[in-house]
C-alpha cells in the first residue's frame, strides 16, 4: 500500500545521493527541488505532479533534494506499488512519458546554450538521451 506522507512546511521528502526506492505524487501543498550542482537550481513542483521519476526509474541515486514549502501531503509508491496500480494505465504511463521527454528537451537546450552555438550533434544528444535511461527501466 502506497504511504500517505503528511509533511509540515520544512519537512525533507529527500535528499541528494539518496536511494531513489520510491516515486513520489504531490497530492497537495507545495516541493520544492533544489540542485546545486553549480549555484543552487530550484524547482516548484505543482500539486498532482511525479516527482523523482527520473533517478527512479533509472536506479540511481537522488540528484537533488526535495522539500516541502508548505504543509503538503505526498504519496510515496515503491517501485511494486508503481507497476500494479499504474502499469496497465495508459494515461499515466504516457504522462510520465511527456515528463521525460520535456526533461530531455530542456537538457538538450541547456546544452546548447552552454555550447554556444547550433544544434548539438546527433551523437551527443544520443549520449544524453543514453546517459537518461542509463540503468534498466522497471
Amino acid at each position: 500500500m502506497p504511504q500517505i506522507l503528511n509533511l509540515k512546511k520544512g519537512s525533507v521528502v529527500y535528499i541528494s545521493e539518496s536511494r531513489a526506492d520510491r516515486i513520489f505524487v504531490l497530492k497537495s501543498g507545495r516541493v520544492i527541488l533544489s540542485h546545486d550542482s553549480v549555484g543552487v537550481k530550484e524547482k516548484s513542483v505543482l500539486a498532482g505532479s511525479f516527482f523523482g521519476e527520473r533517478v527512479f526509474f533509472a536506479g540511481v541515486p537522488h540528484e537533488d533534494s526535495a522539500m516541502c514549502a508548505e504543509d503538503s501531503v505526498v504519496i510515496a509508491f515503491s517501485a511494486s506499488e508503481f507497476g500494479h496500480l499504474f502499469g496497465l494505465n495508459r494515461d499515466v504511463i504516457l504522462r510520465m512519458l511527456k515528463i521525460c521527454a520535456r526533461d530531455i528537451r530542456a537538457e538538450h537546450r541547456s546544452i546548447e546554450r552552454a555550447l554556444g552555438s547550433g544544434a548539438i550533434r546527433q551523437g551527443m544528444l544520443f549520449s544524453l538521451v543514453q546517459s537518461y535511461f542509463s540503468e534498466e527501466i522497471l
